[in-house]
């Protein structure tokens, strides 16, 4: 009898395999396998043992994020070692920005919204931009001339959107799937209404762990699902609070256009912001930068490990680079020694060089 040969993935050698086991048995010692009906037959077989064993394979790989193909494969393993992969970045600018306002303009403070809109043209694409949050400032008298001026005002490209969800009994937790791929997950901002006749809204906190989190906190967690988009959590009233029905969530954020707007220089903005009749004028600190796509397999494979190994603490040169390169996307490489390398030796002091992606500013 021939032996059994089980390690075969390859159709061709398991189709020899099953003829060489066949041929071994008395019935069919001196049987033409080429030319009968029989040859179907066994093409059939090798063809479900081939289908099976790589089924297998596949599944067996999909189990390990070294092996792991399929982004959600990888994404659900890193998860279960504590790491959110980075989602789109986009691109930051420091700018001031300084408004004369008209002269029937008597306040002495203005408020800059965040829904005010930058814009800026980079090879022939235009980007808009946004504050992240509401900024108020005082009058100030500047050679006799009053002005409001908005010193180091970050803005952050991307288009802002809003989505609202509805609490229902069956999923007061969720997940909530917010369904954009661009979505900047460093700009949401959650709130949460009481119902549709109660317009009192709270503003809930992101967390990432749940260490000093009460019953009763208002907060969210955000994670990656399996359909690769961004998905939010909410408490159980033993760890964060728990929604009530007919809570309303509202969930707004930047749709960003990655790399795209990287090295923009020149803002502008048409709309009044103390009134018509202003002047006003921009001034860029430093260029657009920061902006990035969504992190890829691979990087999620080589980063999540490193990650679980630092426990988000920073003691060992690799828990710095890991940390480092985690959470700036413009940085390519970097090296970190401790200051007792150094000569003279430098005790008590951590020393990182940067190398940036070419192009991006640290």
């Amino acid at each position: 009898m021939a032996q059994m040969n089980v390690n075969e993935l390859d159709f061709t050698q398991i189709k020899a395999n099953l003829k060489a086991y066949l041929k071994s048995q008395s019935e069919f010692s001196d049987y033409n396998f080429e030319g009968s009906g029989l040859s179907v037959l066994i093409d059939l077989l090798a063809y479900n043992t081939h289908y099976n064993g790589m089924l297998a394979h596949m599944l067996a790989n999909e189990n390990f994020i070294d092996t792991a193909i399929k982004r959600e494969s990888v994404v659900s393993i890193a998860k279960a070692i504590g790491y959110t992969p980075r989602s789109y970045l986009g691109a930051e600018a420091t700018v001031t920005l300084e408004v004369q306002p008209p002269s029937s303009f008597t306040a002495t403070q203005l408020t800059l919204s965040r829904n005010t809109p930058f814009t800026s043209t980079l090879n022939s694409t235009s980007y808009k931009f946004f504050p992240s949050e509401d900024v108020t400032v005082a009058a100030q008298v500047v050679d006799g001339v009053k002005k409001f001026i908005f010193t180091d005002l970050k803005i952050k490209e991307g288009s802002r959107i809003e989505n609202q969800f509805a609490v229902t009994a069956a999923k007061p937790q969720g997940p909530y799937v917010i369904p954009n791929e661009e979505i900047d997950v460093s700009t949401i901002r959650v709130r949460v209404q009481e119902s549709i006749g109660d317009t009192a809204v709270t503003t809930w906190s992101k967390v990432d762990t749940i260490l000093d989190i009460k019953n009763d906190s208002r907060v969210y967690w955000i994670e990656e699902g399996i359909d690769g988009l961004s998905q939010i959590r909410f408490g159980d009233d033993v760890i964060g609070k728990k929604l009530d029905t007919d809570n309303i969530i509202v969930i707004d954020y930047l749709a960003c256009a990655g790399p795209g707007p990287n090295g923009a220089k020149t803002f502008n903005t048409n709309t009044a912001i103390s009134g018509g009749g202003e002047l006003l004028t921009i001034t860029t600190s430093s260029p657009a930068s920061g902006g990035s796509i969504q992190e890829t397999v691979d990087e999620v494979r080589f980063n999540a490990p490193r990650y679980n190994a630092t426990r988000d603490r920073a003691v060992t040169e690799s828990d710095y680079q890991t940390l480092i390169l985690q959470s700036n996307p413009n940085i390519q490489s970097v090296s970190v020694w401790g200051g007792e390398k150094n000569d003279p030796p430098m005790y008590g002091k951590v020393f990182i060089s940067l190398n940036p992606v070419a192009g991006q500013i640290i």
